[in-house]
């Protein structure tokens, strides 16, 4: 009895993430950030951004875009830099997350107070569209 291999092609990349993962991370970030809008917006809460109220639109646009950008940047140079995958998804979180006391500190006040959940938002799905897919229980 003989075991069946896939034969591994050395011209195929390896990535630690595939970017499926990452583009519906993204998409479940701006739903959520999206209903996080509409509870600021039914708390009577209107969301202002340099001096300019926010449309719904903003959320949804604010979370994809910086996820699939860099999130795609990262996968590109996965093959050529390997230990990329394993700091990118812990670094890109904790940036994205510190990114959270800009708008208390800068908008501040109520508008303030329901953009910092957003950052949040945006940094869990940046960390789970970019970790690693093996997972270890050591």
């Amino acid at each position: 009895m003989t075991a069946s291999t896939t034969p591994t092609n050395s011209l195929t990349p390896k990535r630690s993430f595939g970017l499926l993962r990452l583009i519906a991370a993204a998409v479940i970030a701006a739903i959520v950030n999206l209903i996080v809008f509409f509870l600021a917006s039914a708390t009577g809460t209107t969301i202002t951004t340099f001096g300019k109220p926010m449309g719904a639109y903003e959320p949804i646009v604010a979370s994809l875009v910086p996820i699939v950008i860099f999130g795609l940047i990262v996968w590109l140079v996965l093959p050529y830099w390997r230990w990329i995958g394993g700091i990118a998804p812990v670094v890109g979180g904790i940036v994205a997350a510190l990114t959270a006391i800009a708008p208390l500190v800068i908008v501040g006040g109520a508008s303030g107070l329901w953009l910092a959940p957003m950052h949040i938002i945006a940094a869990v799905a940046w960390y789970f569209g970019t970790r690693s897919r093996r997972l270890s229980l050591k």
